[in-house]
């Protein structure tokens, strides 16, 4: 991410641009913040794609279906503006690193690695054909890397961009390199176009260049149309998976089922990242880590720390005139656990109530802007605290821990160690299932042997866990985890 040039917006619908994340064919994207602390990938149209007659009403038809496809994969369309100033839309950011910036820092991937990455593709367009819609784009810049396998970007949305260029200029939007034939021919789009880009993400995936080479946008369109592909340096198996992708007719290509089969026939294809690609993978969770809990601004208003009762006369705390003074840097900077000393309502970006804090209570300040705290209620409702004044600072509810020790320990019950207040890292010593806070069966990822992952707070006894692309869950199984430093 580089930070907001001179004639970057500063606000895009109801989200706050933090940086420009990169810039391409179709727009600018940026990273943006909700009010409510989402980070998204907000990506802007050019001012000149937006002028062309009809580019609007198809841009909004390819938003509607890229925001019905969902699954393994995918990256969700989460809000668009196709009607604004200038069209934009937004997706759920996931810290991943895109495929050719890997390749380009790292090098070409592992055969093993290679496997891992076909089976995730495989998986990711099963879930967008499954909509009816068909990607137009797969390029290694639209393949994002994560701990929990490779994500797809941008699928469907270039048809608007292709529509509009081909009626305004002649050209097509994309990386020629990696359209099929059919596509570079203007014809027909099938799901099979998008097999034939996934032949070509995975020769520069195993090569580190694409297999139709180097050149101009003309000369890469001719071969892609009348020549051969340059397969060097494969293993194979994926020799042979690639040649079949790259057939010059979408009926010779193979369908998605049969690449399932092959990729099952490898056994490792669940192999780790490469070192360097999941160190880089952790330190952008954790800077989007930084980005969610960390205040802009410490809270300008000094913050009382003395202790308050747990039961409080209303009348008599109002009456009072509270102990003020200014805490120490570190015991003001959010996180941190407090109690109010009487009720005070915990309010919306808007202004209307969310929940009402209840003295004796302990809450949990996410992060301060100005005067303000941002505040999880006990319910996992959150809200904006404006009267900070009179506040107990307290140290992740060791009151209610204690409590609830003391009650375990009173009947004698076996029970979990309770985890460390988070943050830390750790690492587990088998696959364990992150899951989500309503218990849905399906986990929202599996925690890998030899990855790192950040604890960012206690829950009773499970952990709240950052995982390596940004998805949040709870782990409940924290036995013989593994605590250590920043794994950089």
């Amino acid at each position: 991410m580089v930070p907001l040039a001179e004639d970057d917006p500063r606000r895009v619908g109801a989200y706050r641009l933090l940086g420009r994340l990169g810039e391409g064919g179709m727009g600018r994207v940026y990273l943006g913040r909700s009010v409510g602390g989402r980070a998204v990938a907000l990506k802007v149209v050019h001012p000149r794609l937006a002028s062309v007659p009809g580019f609007r009403q198809r841009f909004a038809r390819e938003v509607r279906a890229a925001r019905a496809v969902s699954g393994p994969g995918t990256v969700p369309v989460v809000a668009a503006d196709p009607d604004g100033p200038v069209p934009w839309l937004a997706y759920a950011y996931v810290p991943g690193l895109a495929l050719a910036d890997a390749v380009h820092a790292y090098g070409a991937l592992r055969p093993r690695t290679a496997w891992w990455l076909l089976a995730g593709l495989v998986s990711a367009l099963g879930s967008v054909h499954d909509r009816g819609v068909v990607h137009r784009d797969l390029k290694p810049s639209n393949v994002l890397l994560t701990h929990d396998g490779p994500r797809l970007i941008d699928f469907g949305i270039a048809r608007a961009a292709d529509d509009a260029t081909l009626t305004g200029t002649g050209m097509v939007v994309g990386s020629p390199g990696y359209l099929s034939p059919e596509q570079a021919g203007g014809g027909e789009l099938t799901a099979a176009s998008d097999v034939f880009s996934l032949g070509a993400v995975l020769v520069h995936a195993v090569t580190g260049h694409g297999p139709f080479g180097a050149g101009s946008a003309p000369e890469l369109l001719y071969r892609v149309v009348h020549q051969e592909p340059e397969l060097p340096d494969l293993p194979d198996g994926l020799a042979e998976i690639a040649r079949r992708c790259l057939a010059k007719r979408p009926a010779d290509r193979p369908l998605l089922a049969d690449l399932r089969e092959a990729v099952a026939a490898h056994a490792d294809h669940r192999a780790a990242l490469p070192s360097p690609v999941a160190a880089e993978l952790l330190r952008r969770a954790e800077e989007l880590l930084n980005l969610e809990l960390a205040p802009l601004t410490r809270p300008s208003r000094p913050v009382a720390h003395t202790a308050v009762p747990t039961a409080v006369d209303p009348a008599v705390a109002l009456a009072a005139e509270p102990t003020v003074s200014t805490p120490p840097a570190d015991a003001v900077v959010p996180p941190f656990w407090f109690a109010v000393p009487v009720p005070r309502p915990l309010l919306s970006a808007d202004g209307e109530p969310v929940a009402e804090l209840a003295p004796g209570a302990w809450y949990l300040a996410e992060r301060a802007h100005g005067d303000t705290l941002h505040v999880l209620a006990g319910d996992g409702r959150r809200g904006l605290l404006h009267d900070t004044d009179g506040i107990e600072i307290g140290h992740h509810g060791t009151a209610e821990r204690q409590e609830q020790t003391a009650a375990d320990e009173a009947q004698d019950a076996p029970r979990t160690p309770a985890p460390e207040a988070g943050p830390f890292w750790f690492a587990v010593p088998e696959h364990r299932p992150l899951l989500s806070e309503d218990g849905a069966p399906e986990p929202v990822a599996e925690l890998a042997p030899g990855a790192w992952y950040l604890a960012v707070r206690a829950r009773g006894d499970a952990l709240e866990v950052l995982s390596g692309d940004g998805r949040r869950g709870l782990l409940h199984d924290t036995s013989r985890i593994q605590r250590g430093d920043d794994p950089r």
